[in-house]
């Protein structure tokens, strides 16, 4: 059983009648639906983030202790926390960002520091990154 999967307790099923019991001796019956093991779902109580898209939507990113993994709630995709590490958020690991240029080709620069707009293929959003790190 996990977050996104679930899982079945412990049980014994008898080979001639197809009966379920808790012990290997027949001597507490149970049904299916008490050994199924819903999935428990993520827990979101640790944000690790928070992006703005250019059209105000909010992107915001979770740890999940229970499996050990950073959860995208817009996407509702659960990554691997080894993803994020590095500067301790990359978000080239879930994103898949371009860097956006003007209508003469130039790439556009970071009005605060290093680096350029990019903004991500799959859902718009934009942010500034320096490729250099």
């Amino acid at each position: 059983m996990g977050c996104e999967t679930p899982g079945i307790k412990e049980h014994y099923e008898c080979n001639r009648c197809g009966k379920y019991f808790w012990d290997e001796y027949a001597g507490s019956e149970c049904t299916p639906a008490e050994v199924y093991l819903a999935p428990t779902g993520h827990d979101l109580s640790t944000k690790v983030s928070t992006f703005t898209g250019p059209c105000g939507s909010i992107t915001e990113h979770y740890y999940c202790s229970d499996c050990d993994q950073w959860v995208d709630t817009v996407t509702k995709t659960a990554y691997p926390k080894e993803a994020f590490y590095g500067s301790g958020y990359d978000p080239s690991a879930i994103h898949d960002y371009q860097v956006v240029t003007d209508g003469g080709g130039n790439k556009i620069p970071n009005p605060s520091g290093p680096g350029y707009l990019y903004e991500c293929t799959k859902c718009h959003q934009q942010l500034y990154m320096d490729p250099k790190g």
